[in-house]
């Protein structure tokens, strides 16, 4: 029946909102304040429950959202009270989670490195055999018009490759989106203009 159908699909959707609203304002949302700081009392900042990279600083799952490099969201606990408690510990920095905390994040830039370097060099792999294309010669306000793209699409790669180095990455991202526009651009322009073939 119908109504089945209804009431599984509402139940999933609430299901998601539940989660949603767990990720915006913690599991503890609906508890009042005296509930939410009993439980604070219960957990201490060296309870595996808790973030130890949120305890060094920040937690890198909250970094990049709605990304390609999104890491989901995290699933400790994240609390300013503990994070001051821990600061004030005299355990701080002895427990190796400052030195655990970097070792992730040099492992997020290298990741991070990676993909930047493999869109480098599918961006030169299409230079590459767009150079060993044979030369072809257009009207003269189609070789300028053709001239002008080229220059955005050098400019942009060079703002891309600034913007990764400088950890820019949705920036990047989006200016390499427009370099495969202008990219698009330039060779249906070149298909449609059908040109002589110098010697």
């Amino acid at each position: 029946p119908i109504w089945r159908k209804v009431t599984r699909e509402c139940g999933a959707m609430t299901n998601m909102a539940a989660k949603l609203l767990d990720e915006l304002m913690g599991k503890n949302r609906n508890l009042g304040s005296i509930e939410r700081d009993k439980i604070n009392l219960e957990i201490e900042w060296s309870d595996s429950k808790v973030c130890k990279h949120f305890l060094c600083g920040f937690c890198p799952n909250e970094m990049f959202t709605n990304t390609k490099a999104d890491l989901g969201p995290c699933v400790k606990t994240h609390d300013e009270k503990l994070r001051d408690q821990y600061e004030r510990s005299d355990r701080k920095g002895k427990m190796g989670y400052e030195e655990e905390f970097l070792r992730y994040l040099e492992s997020l830039v290298s990741d991070l490195d990676r993909k930047i370097k493999r869109g480098r060099d599918r961006l030169k792999q299409n230079d590459d055999h767009r150079d060993t294309t044979p030369q072809i010669s257009y009207a003269p306000e189609m070789n300028a018009k053709l001239e002008d793209l080229s220059r955005q699409i050098g400019e942009n790669v060079e703002l891309m490759e600034q913007l990764g180095n400088e950890g820019k990455v949705d920036d990047a991202r989006e200016v390499m989106l427009k370099v495969e526009d202008y990219k698009r651009e330039r060779e249906f322009l070149m298909n449609q203009n059908r040109p002589r073939w110098t010697s």
